[in-house]
């Protein structure tokens, strides 16, 4: 993760998230498979590690194979051509978002630290019981312990969804989200991220001056970003490695203010799709983030 502070000097921790070789893959459609939505691939995969079947289905939409697919619902409005690549121009500053991931493994853990649980005193008598978490079943009836009892056990490698998360900032030259709290996973990992479903965010996200593009967005630079991508591609042609100088709209539930943050991407990978979008988490070398936790 890193930090951000906005022009009233309040710091705001974020999670950066880099969208990278996103396509959509295939396309189902009301007719033919009885709801629409579509199917999101993300990071170039080599053919030799491909199985048959995977190759088949690549080959059959002519799409480059890659390492994750992933099916989002969206609505027919919202349908895009198989072949179509995603970036993070698809997100909009301000916007809400939610977050799926396979949480970080713990092992082989205690009641006290998988549950919380109190635990037993620590003095007057109690030998080598501390943090038991105690009795477990019953007397005569029913005679056994009931399924789903809170017990030590495996904890973590769950899949987890934040909700709610904010877009803080969308930098279109490194194809970088700055998404404001915290996601779920280990580095490496991959992030699935789709439009929030809470009904004050989706209503927030309708009200937004500038909508997420639907059913994608335009390649040419926007009139207030052109300054932006004039300086990249300054800092590109001076030998910077991957450098930018990107504006970061930060947008608040009451205000918007306007900001300039320096980020270095060198390498990570990530998957997004329309309005929602897999990202993968942990780079190399950046300061932690990105629909993945760096």
């Amino acid at each position: 993760m890193t930090a951000a502070w906005d022009s009233n000097g309040a710091r705001h921790a974020l999670t950066l998230l880099q969208v990278k070789q996103n396509q959509v893959v295939q396309v189902k459609t009301v007719a033919k498979d009885g709801y629409s939505s579509l199917q999101v691939g993300s990071v170039d995969k080599e053919a030799r590690k491909c199985n048959k079947p995977e190759l088949l289905h690549f080959q059959a939409y002519g799409v480059v194979p890659k390492q994750v697919l992933h099916e989002f619902r969206v609505s027919e409005d919202a349908v895009l051509p198989t072949g179509t690549p995603l970036n993070a121009r698809h997100f909009v500053p301000g916007q809400y978002v939610d977050v799926t991931g396979i949480s970080i493994g713990k092992g082989f853990q205690g009641a006290m630290k998988r549950w919380g649980f109190k635990g037993q005193s620590a003095t007057h008598g109690n030998s080598r019981s501390h943090r038991s978490l105690g009795s477990t079943g019953h007397r005569k009836t029913p005679g056994r312990t009931w399924k789903g009892k809170k017990m030590h056990g495996h904890m973590g490698r769950d899949q987890i969804t934040v909700m709610g998360l904010m877009v803080y900032g969308v930098d279109v030259v490194n194809n970088i989200i700055a998404l404001k709290g915290s996601v779920p996973g280990h580095k490496e990992s991959f992030l699935y991220v789709r439009d929030a479903v809470r009904l004050h965010h989706w209503q927030h996200n309708e009200r937004l001056a500038r909508p997420p593009p639907v059913p994608t967005a335009p390649e040419v630079c926007l009139p207030e970003r052109q300054s932006v991508c004039a300086l990249a591609a300054g800092a590109r042609a001076a030998g910077a490695r991957a450098r930018a100088c990107t504006e970061l709209e930060r947008v608040c539930l009451h205000a918007r203010t306007h900001a300039c943050a320096h980020v270095r991407a060198r390498g990570g990978v990530c998957v997004e799709g329309l309005g929602v979008g897999m990202v993968r988490r942990g780079w190399r070398g950046m300061p932690t983030g990105l629909g993945f936790r760096v």
